[in-house]
């Protein structure tokens, strides 16, 4: 299993679709994302 931490609040949202592309094509199974993103994802 391959797997890599993404933190797209770091990135513009336009260029996360070509992370996921990639992510993908190089073969990676896990994302582990948003990790220090709760504050703008619970209310």
């Amino acid at each position: 299993m391959l797997g890599v931490c993404y933190y797209p609040e770091h990135w513009p949202e336009a260029r996360w679709a070509e992370d996921a592309r990639l992510m993908r094509e190089c073969g990676l199974e896990v994302v582990r994302i948003a990790e220090f993103a709760w504050s703008r994802l619970e209310p």
